[in-house]
C-alpha cells in the first residue's frame, strides 16, 4: 500500500474550521481524516471502511462522549472504552490511530463475541455491511439504559407496514418494526437510477400468505413500508447482488436527500420536509460476491470530502470527484450514509407556547411530608380549572407522574386531569426534530411549616409509547446462486432480497414460513 498522502495546504479541520454537523461533539478534531492498514493479508478492508465511516459520524461520537462521561468507569463496558480510545487517538494522535484500532480489534474477537465471527482466515473476505450491523448490535447489547435506548434512536428507523393482496387489493396491517438500514433496489436497465427512486422500490416486498378474501388461501402479497420515526442517523443498502450476478447500475446521488411523502406514514406528514445530509459513501470493487475491494469516501470534519482505500487517503474535496474516483464510482456504490438536518416545518407548533402546568390537587404524600401543587394557567393565560376528581372532561389530557426529593424518603404521586383545547390539534406536534415531544416542566415547592420555597424547571424529550412497542424487524430469507459456488443464502432487513458480497461466513436462517421471492413465484405459476 502507498503511504498516506499529505494532505493539501489549509485542508486540517482546524477547530475553527468544523462544520457545523460537528458542533455537539466535545472532541475537536486536529488531524485530517486517515486511512488504517490492510497488510499482512488479513483482507480487512471492509473493517476499515465501516469504522472510517463510524469515525466520521458526530452523532455517534457525541453518544460515546455521552455515555463515557456520564456513567461510572467500572460501567462501561471494555469494547466502548477500546472504542473512545481510537476515537482520540484517531483525530488529536498523531502516531497512534493504528495502536488504537488493533486494539480495539483485538477485544472484538476476544471469545464473549465470539458468536459475531470477526475472525476471517487467509482467503476470504467479509462484508463491511454485515460489519456495520453486528457492530451496533453488540453495542446495543452490551451497553445499559438508557444509552442503548439512545444509540438505538440514533440509528433505526421506525416503519408502519400493511400487506396487500396483489389479486383482490385486501389491504391488512403488519406490526410495526425497526431497522437499521433502508435497502434500494435497482431497476437492472442501463439507465442511471436516482436514490430516491431506488429507495421507493426498496420499501416494497413480497411474501406468500393467507388472503381473507381469496378463494386460495396462500396468494402473493405486497408489503409496503412507511417511515413511521425517521432516525438521525440513516444507512441505505444498494442491492447490487442478484441470482445473475452483481449489478453495474450507476446510481445517482446528490449532497441532500429529501424522503418522498409516499415513504412517509400520515403522522409525520405535514411537518416540513424530511431531509439528510450525505456524509459517507463505501464503494465495492469487483465483479462478483466472491471477490473485490472495499473503499470508503467521506465528509471530514471541515465539510470536505476525502477517500480512503485502507491507509491511502486521497482529499478529493467534493462529492462529485469522489464518486468519479479511480478508487470508487457510481457502479460500485454500496452503502450511503446520511445524516438528519434540521425540518423545515412550520413555526406555528399547535403545541408550542402554550403551557399546561399541574391544577390545584391532592396528590398522595408520605408520612415525612404534603404536597403543595401551583396553579394552572390556559392559553390566554387565564385560571384553567381541571375538574380534578371529577372524571374526564372534554379535550382532557391525562397526567401521570412522581415527584421525589433526592436523599428523602418523600414521594408524592400524581394523577390529574389536564385541559387541551379540542380545537388546538394532536397532543404530539413534533416541531424540527420527528422524533420525540419536547416539553418544559416547571416547579414550585412551598412548605407551609418551614416558609422554604424550592423551585426549578427542566425541559425534557417525552416519546410516543407506540416506538416502544415496536418489535425488531424479522429477516426475511433470499436465495442467490452462484455459478461456482452452489446457492447461498442472504438476508434484507427490509427488501427481504439479496445483498451478501464477498464469503460471508455467516450461516444464514430459515425463511420465515410462507416467504418467497419475486423470482419463485414466477417459477410456480409457470409450473
Amino acid at each position: 500500500m502507498a503511504n498516506q498522502s499529505t494532505p493539501p495546504s489549509g485542508c486540517l479541520p482546524q477547530q475553527s474550521a468544523v462544520s457545523a454537523a460537528w458542533n455537539r461533539v466535545s472532541l475537536k478534531p486536529s488531524l485530517p481524516t486517515r486511512g488504517f492498514d490492510n497488510s499482512k493479508g488479513q483482507n480487512l478492508c471492509y473493517r476499515n471502511a465501516a469504522l472510517t465511516l463510524f469515525l466520521h459520524t458526530p452523532q455517534f461520537l457525541s453518544w460515546c462522549e455521552k455515555y463515557w462521561g456520564q456513567s461510572t468507569s467500572n460501567s462501561v463496558p471494555e469494547v466502548v472504552r477500546k472504542l473512545y480510545d481510537m476515537i482520540i487517538a484517531y483525530w488529536q494522535c498523531r502516531n497512534g490511530h493504528e495502536q488504537a484500532m488493533e486494539t480495539l480489534w483485538t477485544e472484538l474477537q476476544s471469545p464473549k463475541y465470539g458468536h459475531l465471527r470477526w475472525q476471517t482466515t487467509l482467503g476470504q473476505q467479509h462484508d463491511t455491511f454485515e460489519m456495520l450491523e453486528k457492530f451496533i448490535s453488540l453495542l446495543e447489547n452490551h451497553t445499559s439504559q438508557p444509552y442503548n435506548g439512545d444509540l438505538m434512536d440514533l440509528m433505526t428507523v421506525a416503519l408502519n407496514q400493511c400487506r396487500v393482496c396483489k389479486t383482490c387489493k385486501q389491504k391488512d396491517s403488519v406490526p410495526g418494526v425497526r431497522v437499521r438500514y433502508l435497502s434500494a433496489e435497482l431497476p437492472g436497465s442501463k439507465k442511471a437510477a436516482s436514490i430516491e427512486e431506488a429507495i421507493i422500490s426498496g420499501m416494497k416486498s413480497e411474501i406468500l400468505s393467507d388472503c381473507k378474501t381469496c378463494a386460495t388461501r396462500q396468494t402473493a402479497h405486497e408489503i409496503q413500508s412507511q417511515i413511521l420515526f425517521p432516525s438521525e442517523i440513516l444507512i441505505v443498502q444498494v442491492n447490487r447482488y442478484k441470482e445473475s450476478g452483481k449489478l453495474k447500475d450507476e446510481i445517482e446521488v446528490q449532497g441532500e436527500l429529501v424522503i418522498p411523502d409516499s415513504l412517509l406514514d400520515d403522522s409525520v406528514k405535514g411537518q416540513g420536509k424530511i431531509g439528510y445530509e450525505l456524509y459517507a459513501v463505501i464503494f465495492h470493487i469487483g465483479d462478483d460476491i466472491d471477490s473485490g475491494h472495499y473503499t470508503a469516501a467521506v465528509k471530514g470534519p471541515s465539510g470536505q470530502w476525502v477517500m480512503t482505500n485502507d491507509e491511502r487517503v486521497t482529499f478529493t474535496q467534493t462529492l462529485e470527484k469522489s464518486m468519479s474516483s479511480p478508487d470508487g464510482g457510481k457502479k460500485d456504490a454500496y452503502i450511503l450514509a446520511y445524516r438528519r438536518l434540521e425540518s423545515q416545518s412550520n413555526s406555528a407548533d399547535s403545541n408550542t407556547g402554550s403551557s399546561a402546568a399541574v391544577t390545584s390537587s391532592s396528590p398522595k404524600a408520605s408520612s415525612t411530608g404534603q404536597s403543595s401543587a401551583p396553579s394552572g394557567y390556559s392559553d390566554d393565560g387565564s385560571s384553567n380549572a381541571s375538574g380534578s376528581g371529577k372524571g374526564p372532561v372534554k379535550g382532557g389530557v391525562q397526567m401521570k407522574g412522581t415527584i421525589e426529593l433526592e436523599g428523602r424518603s418523600t414521594q408524592w404521586a400524581i394523577n390529574q386531569q389536564l385541559v387541551l383545547d379540542p380545537g388546538k390539534g394532536a397532543l404530539v406536534a413534533l416541531g424540527r426534530r420527528a422524533r420525540t415531544q419536547r416539553a418544559t416542566l416547571q416547579l414550585t415547592l412551598t412548605s407551609e411549616e418551614t416558609g422554604e420555597i424550592l423551585e426549578g424547571q427542566v425541559t425534557m424529550s417525552l416519546k410516543p409509547r407506540v416506538v416502544q412497542k415496536l418489535k425488531r424487524a424479522p429477516s426475511k430469507t433470499a436465495d442467490t446462486k452462484d455459478s461456482r459456488a452452489g446457492t447461498k443464502k442472504a438476508t434484507d432487513t427490509v427488501s427481504g432480497k439479496a445483498a451478501k458480497p464477498k464469503g460471508v461466513t455467516k450461516k444464514p436462517s430459515s425463511p420465515p414460513k410462507g416467504t418467497r421471492q419475486s423470482a419463485r413465484l414466477r417459477s410456480k405459476a409457470k409450473k
